[in-house]
């Protein structure tokens, strides 16, 4: 399973990218939106914390620490101000790269898993976007959000449909379907969860193979 650094980091990329999917760079578009106003000022304290932030941003490789930066740095962008006539000295802050773990450390990743496995992607998006928070409170939790790509899922979607005139979307179906407490739908839902574990499993396995790497230690630092 993942680190919850990585949970964080992969949540926050799906909630900027929207419910429906979108590519990289509409993601990034969301985000620079959402943490910046084109062009702002804020004072020159806040600025110099904010690149070194965005130093620490790019030359990390720990999720939780990505995290946390992105955090400080959705903090700041409250700070941001417009120059006024007390003597404050302001800095000009154009739009800059402010969210580079999406294009580095998630959506670079994701991008590389999507061209050997799509499946994947669209299971961690499932889990960690807004179809898994729908599931949260139940009893599969945000597992839940991956049962419409299992293959007993899907067979069960296409059963429901069959049977129901209702225009609902895929996930309320399943939804539910899993409110049903019946003897044969709780198996059914069981095979289907127990489905939706090995296909996240998978996902998760091909996250963490597109880890940045560690660099290696020189050997004056193993030896200390």
């Amino acid at each position: 399973m993942l680190h919850h650094g990585d949970i964080a980091l992969l949540s926050k990329y799906f909630a900027l990218s929207g419910r429906d999917r979108r590519s990289v760079a509409g993601a990034q578009i969301d985000a620079i939106s959402m943490f910046s106003d084109v062009p702002r000022y804020v004072d020159a304290e806040t600025a110099r914390a904010k690149s070194e932030l965005r130093t620490r941003l790019r030359e990390s490789s720990d999720p939780a620490e990505v995290s946390d930066i992105l955090d400080e740095l959705r903090d700041m962008s409250a700070l941001t101000a417009r120059p006024t006539a007390e003597s404050r000295e302001y800095a000009r802050e154009d739009v800059d790269d402010d969210l580079l773990i999406l294009q580095g450390l998630v959506g670079r990743r994701l991008h590389i898993i999507e061209r050997s496995d799509p499946l994947s992607v669209r299971v961690l998006e499932a889990v960690h976007g807004d179809d898994g928070a729908a599931w949260a409170s139940g009893p599969y939790t945000t597992l839940g959000g991956a049962f419409c790509l299992t293959r007993d899922g899907a067979a069960l979607l296409a059963q429901l449909k069959r049977t129901s005139n209702l225009e609902l979307p895929d996930q309320k179906r399943m939804l539910n379907a899993a409110a049903d407490r019946s003897v044969k739908m709780r198996k059914i839902m069981d095979a289907i969860n127990i489905q939706a574990n090995a296909l996240y499993e998978r996902a998760c396995k091909s996250w963490i193979a597109t880890a940045p790497k560690m660099p290696a230690a020189t050997g004056q630092d193993a030896g200390r």
